[in-house]
């Protein structure tokens, strides 16, 4: 089935790719600052609140692969402003893993609820936190351990977080009328 996509709906997926990456570029400081003590990296708690808008932004729209366009999107934003930090050219990769993840939930989870929310989040924030161990940091036992558990459970905060925002936003009819759920 095709889905017509108005500007509407690009307007305010930028929005949230806009809004994810300031509000990774905010967050980061104070999650590393509560990671230095453990000896792990803060990006990864930083991260699901940065794709809590990601979800916000595809929750709604008619297509299947807006997670991927928007991870790849701001993947190419971070790289070009130098926000990619230890990742450099492999932050392509782990900015776009997280919205491929967010895709395969939407396909096989229809529904936008809490429960969609937070696993998905916390499913696409530990992915990301995965990947980036896998091709920059390469954490080890007990360490590796923790951060997967922190990028989960803040995951599923960011995630609820999220779907509250979502339910707000749909209140607002010129916003409710392109987030409406039109799959399935």
């Amino acid at each position: 089935m095709k889905y017509k996509v108005s500007l509407s709906h690009l307007a305010f997926l930028a929005i949230c790719i806009a809004l994810s990456l300031v509000t990774k570029r905010l967050i980061s400081p104070i999650t590393n600052f509560l990671t230095d003590f453990l000896r792990i990296p803060g990006g990864g708690a930083a991260a699901a609140f940065s794709l809590m808008f990601l979800m916000i932004g595809t929750a709604g729209l008619p297509w299947s692969c807006a997670g991927t366009a928007a991870g790849f999107v701001q993947s190419l934003i971070a790289l070009a402003l130098g926000m990619s930090a230890y990742q450099g050219f492999f932050g392509i990769v782990t900015y776009t893993l997280p919205g491929v993840v967010i895709d395969l939930c939407r396909r096989f989870y229809p529904h936008r609820n809490k429960t969609y929310f937070a696993l998905t989040c916390a499913a696409a924030n530990a992915a990301g936190a995965l990947l980036t161990n896998l091709l920059v940091f390469r954490l080890e036992g007990v360490a590796l351990l923790l951060w997967m558990l922190i990028a989960c459970t803040v995951g599923l905060f960011g995630g609820l977080l999220g779907e509250s925002l979502f339910r707000m936003l749909q209140r607002i009819p010129e916003v409710r009328r392109f987030t409406a759920c039109q799959e399935n």
